[in-house]
């Protein structure tokens, strides 16, 4: 997570707004040490018209309330929401706001509190809260953990 962190502070220094933050959005590179943010599609450089505002883009269950109002003053924050339901699932093995149907999970993350205090999920798989792959106990050496079916990373 802190290296998504860290891209996303590298694009808002630049003025870039990615709009998409996700599991699938992040890959693993080859030697599972390292992540990239990747899918500025739907970014916003500035005030450019890279993209439009006024419109609800983005997928429902990374988006901040701004974003789902389509405001027109989305900035930094919003990333920084999305990156905060990514962690909240890494942690827990849930979306804050689960659902079915896109406009549902949008009423939840505009209408409802927030979960305060989830319990932690005992399935986290090392590769999230250490290091991208895990060291073996016997060898030492890395291996690629078991995938699972959330969040989705893809590997490079």
């Amino acid at each position: 997570m802190a290296q998504i962190c860290n891209a996303l502070h590298y694009a808002h220094e630049h003025d870039i707004i990615h709009r998409d933050v996700k599991p699938a959005n992040v890959i693993v590179m080859k030697g599972g040490t390292q992540v990239k943010l990747v899918d500025f599609g739907i970014a916003r450089a500035g005030n450019s018209g890279m993209t439009r505002t006024g419109f609800a883009i983005g997928t429902t269950s990374y988006m901040s309330p701004e974003q789902i109002e389509a405001s027109k003053t989305l900035d930094r924050r919003s990333d920084i929401f999305s990156a905060g339901i990514m962690m909240y699932e890494v942690l827990t093995n849930n979306l804050p706001f689960p659902g079915n149907e896109p406009i549902a999970i949008a009423i939840k993350i505009l209408r409802e509190p927030y979960p305060s205090s989830p319990p932690i999920s005992r399935n986290i798989r090392p590769s999230w809260t250490t290091s991208w792959r895990a060291p073996s106990p016997k060898t030492g050496k890395s291996v690629t953990p078991p995938p699972r079916s959330s969040p989705s990373i893809s590997r490079a």
